[in-house]
């Protein structure tokens, strides 16, 4: 089973795909780009049924984007960043109305001063 694989594309430095393999398995896409579809049937064919992504806005709206999201778990912290350049769960180039995707809030756990929050697409 594995438990964090890196996907990046053979374009990606030599020396960065070394230090990741030392943590994970890593996976090289032969092209400039990842085709996600084709990501998420080689997954499928490994057995892996469940995904965390931590690939940052622009990848996170992708999969969004390409329907390849079923669920979503985000943490409310009480930290406020500020700014234009702030991460954020989603960025890339967003849905016009008729496009926005729906979710349905399943489960709320407190911890501290945060809240979990579960969602499943509607």
């Amino acid at each position: 089973k594995i438990s964090r694989l890196v996907v990046t594309t053979i374009g990606a430095p030599q020396r960065k795909r070394k230090a990741a393999r030392r943590r994970s398995e890593v996976l090289v896409w032969k092209g400039k780009k990842i085709n996600l579809h084709r990501l998420m049937r080689e997954l499928h064919r490994r057995g892996i049924r469940e995904l965390l992504l931590e690939g940052g806005g622009t990848t996170n709206f992708e999969f969004f984007r390409l329907g390849l999201v079923d669920e979503i778990y985000l943490t409310l912290c009480p930290v406020i960043i500020g700014g234009a350049g702030s991460p954020t769960p989603v960025d890339g180039a967003g849905f016009n109305p008729r496009e926005f995707l729906k979710f349905s809030l399943t489960r709320i756990k407190r911890a501290g001063g945060e809240l979990f929050l579960h969602y499943r697409r509607a």
